[in-house]
């Protein structure tokens, strides 16, 4: 199955039919639809560990979203990580719906956040 259909399975099964809140699902469609930008329409069975690690290499190296309202700045960290977690999850409802082997997301560690700074107490 193609990535642009199992998009529209997972958010009108999972998601719209789930009770979900529509900012739920406007989160769970904006990162397979980026991923689908730099990946093409491509099937769910070709997409390999490589290209995962590919996709959220090329998020934290500098990569500028078509935002709304002309927002120019970087991908965040905490963006990175929040789409490893999203699209961890689709591909697994890709795996319990038996329209992919294996989930690529799970074979990569979900990024790691950097501690904020403590001020200390004055």
């Amino acid at each position: 199955m193609v990535l642009s259909r199992a998009t529209e399975g997972l958010l009108l099964l999972e998601k719209v039919v789930g009770g979900r809140s529509t900012k739920t699902v406007e989160g769970y469609r904006c990162a397979p639809d980026r991923l689908e930008i730099f990946v093409g329409d491509t099937d769910t069975e070709d997409l390999g560990t490589a290209q995962v690690r590919w996709f959220l290499a090329r998020l934290r190296s500098g990569y500028r979203p078509q935002r709304f309202g002309g927002d120019a700045s970087l991908v965040s960290e905490k963006a990175v990580r929040n789409f490893h977690i999203v699209l961890s999850s689709f591909w697994s409802w890709l795996v319990a719906a038996g329209v992919a082997k294996g989930n690529a997301f799970r074979e990569l560690p979900v990024p790691r956040l950097p501690l904020p700074g403590i001020e200390p107490f004055k």
